[in-house]
Protein backbone atom coordinates (compact mmCIF):
# COMPACT_ATOMS: atom_id res chain seq x y z
CA UNK A 1 0.00 0.00 0.00
CA UNK A 2 1.44 3.41 -0.95
CA UNK A 3 1.34 6.43 1.02
CA UNK A 4 -0.69 9.66 -0.62
CA UNK A 5 2.47 12.49 -1.65
CA UNK A 6 0.20 14.82 1.06
CA UNK A 7 1.50 11.94 3.35
CA UNK A 8 5.23 13.24 2.68
CA UNK A 9 5.11 16.53 2.36
CA UNK A 10 6.21 18.38 5.57
CA UNK A 11 3.87 20.89 7.46
CA UNK A 12 5.01 24.35 8.15
CA UNK A 13 3.77 26.19 11.01
CA UNK A 14 2.55 29.72 10.40
CA UNK A 15 2.63 32.45 12.69
CA UNK A 16 2.39 36.11 12.33
CA UNK A 17 1.89 38.56 14.56
CA UNK A 18 -0.37 41.92 14.77
CA UNK A 19 2.03 44.69 16.05
CA UNK A 20 -0.66 47.46 15.41
CA UNK A 21 -3.37 45.34 17.54
CA UNK A 22 -1.18 45.31 20.31
CA UNK A 23 0.22 48.52 20.20
CA UNK A 24 -3.47 49.71 20.53
CA UNK A 25 -3.77 46.91 23.29
CA UNK A 26 -1.01 48.19 25.01
CA UNK A 27 -2.53 52.08 24.51
CA UNK A 28 -5.83 50.86 26.54
CA UNK A 29 -3.85 49.26 29.08
CA UNK A 30 -1.73 52.23 30.18
CA UNK A 31 -5.11 53.92 29.84
CA UNK A 32 -6.87 51.49 32.64
CA UNK A 33 -3.28 51.54 35.18
CA UNK A 34 -3.24 55.29 34.89
CA UNK A 35 -6.83 55.57 36.00
CA UNK A 36 -6.90 52.21 38.26
CA UNK A 37 -3.49 51.32 39.62
CA UNK A 38 -0.48 54.10 39.33
CA UNK A 39 -1.76 57.73 38.99
CA UNK A 40 0.26 60.61 39.41
CA UNK A 41 3.32 58.49 40.64
CA UNK A 42 0.91 57.00 43.55
CA UNK A 43 -0.55 53.77 43.69
CA UNK A 44 -4.37 53.52 43.78
CA UNK A 45 -5.65 50.07 43.13
CA UNK A 46 -8.82 49.76 45.79
CA UNK A 47 -7.16 46.09 46.11
CA UNK A 48 -4.10 47.15 47.85
CA UNK A 49 -4.65 46.03 51.29
CA UNK A 50 -6.01 42.56 50.59
CA UNK A 51 -2.99 42.27 47.85
CA UNK A 52 -0.81 43.72 50.69
CA UNK A 53 -2.11 41.34 53.32
CA UNK A 54 -1.08 38.53 51.08
CA UNK A 55 2.63 39.20 51.22
CA UNK A 56 3.15 39.00 54.80
CA UNK A 57 7.08 39.73 54.26
CA UNK A 58 8.01 41.54 51.27
CA UNK A 59 5.53 43.56 49.24
CA UNK A 60 6.49 45.93 46.41
CA UNK A 61 3.27 47.73 44.87
CA UNK A 62 2.72 48.82 41.31
CA UNK A 63 4.92 46.54 39.93
CA UNK A 64 3.14 46.77 35.99
CA UNK A 65 3.65 44.24 33.68
CA UNK A 66 5.02 43.70 30.02
CA UNK A 67 2.97 43.33 27.13
CA UNK A 68 5.31 42.38 24.14
CA UNK A 69 5.09 44.20 20.61
CA UNK A 70 4.03 40.63 19.53
CA UNK A 71 1.96 39.63 21.71
CA UNK A 72 -1.18 39.27 19.32
CA UNK A 73 -0.19 36.08 17.46
CA UNK A 74 -1.95 33.37 15.35
CA UNK A 75 -0.35 30.51 15.10
CA UNK A 76 -2.19 28.40 11.32
CA UNK A 77 -4.83 31.03 11.81
CA UNK A 78 -5.67 30.69 15.38
CA UNK A 79 -4.83 32.97 17.93
CA UNK A 80 -2.52 32.95 20.47
CA UNK A 81 -1.58 34.55 23.38
CA UNK A 82 1.09 33.85 26.09
CA UNK A 83 0.76 34.88 29.43
CA UNK A 84 3.23 34.40 32.11
CA UNK A 85 1.76 35.47 35.69
CA UNK A 86 3.09 36.80 38.86
CA UNK A 87 2.49 38.62 41.85
CA UNK A 88 5.61 41.34 41.85
CA UNK A 89 8.66 40.18 40.17
CA UNK A 90 10.22 40.02 43.69
CA UNK A 91 12.88 42.87 43.60
CA UNK A 92 12.09 46.11 45.46
CA UNK A 93 11.12 48.09 42.61
CA UNK A 94 7.73 49.63 43.75
CA UNK A 95 5.51 51.95 41.46
CA UNK A 96 6.93 50.71 37.87
CA UNK A 97 5.17 51.59 35.11
CA UNK A 98 4.21 49.94 31.86
CA UNK A 99 7.10 51.64 30.01
CA UNK A 100 9.35 51.03 32.77
CA UNK A 101 8.90 47.30 32.66
CA UNK A 102 8.90 46.90 28.93
CA UNK A 103 12.60 48.56 29.36
CA UNK A 104 13.89 46.06 31.64
CA UNK A 105 12.16 43.04 29.92
CA UNK A 106 13.81 43.67 26.87
CA UNK A 107 16.85 44.50 28.43
CA UNK A 108 16.62 41.42 29.82
CA UNK A 109 15.81 39.76 26.83
CA UNK A 110 19.29 40.90 25.22
CA UNK A 111 21.26 39.12 27.90
CA UNK A 112 22.54 35.51 27.20
CA UNK A 113 20.85 32.90 28.55
CA UNK A 114 22.94 32.10 31.29
CA UNK A 115 23.36 35.37 32.57
CA UNK A 116 19.81 36.07 33.21
CA UNK A 117 18.18 36.33 36.33
CA UNK A 118 16.35 33.58 37.70
CA UNK A 119 13.16 34.89 36.98
CA UNK A 120 13.56 35.63 33.37
CA UNK A 121 16.00 32.11 32.92
CA UNK A 122 12.34 30.45 34.71
CA UNK A 123 10.27 32.29 31.72
CA UNK A 124 12.48 31.64 28.91
CA UNK A 125 12.84 27.89 29.87
CA UNK A 126 8.85 27.37 30.41
CA UNK A 127 7.98 29.01 27.24
CA UNK A 128 10.62 26.67 25.01
CA UNK A 129 9.16 23.60 27.54
CA UNK A 130 5.63 24.31 26.48
CA UNK A 131 5.38 22.97 23.10
CA UNK A 132 5.08 25.42 21.08
CA UNK A 133 7.85 24.34 18.77
CA UNK A 134 8.61 27.29 17.15
CA UNK A 135 10.55 29.63 19.69
CA UNK A 136 14.32 29.68 19.69
CA UNK A 137 16.19 26.58 21.57
CA UNK A 138 18.82 28.74 23.07
CA UNK A 139 21.29 26.61 25.56
CA UNK A 140 18.75 26.12 28.31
Amino acid sequence: MSRSSSEHQQTRTLIRSDPARTAKRIRELDAYVRQNLLADGSFVCRHYERCRASRPKFFYEGQMSHVGTHYDLTVDGHGLRIVVVGQEYGQNYPLVTLGARTAMVDGSAEVDFTKRNPHMAGTTSILRCSGAGFLDKGTA
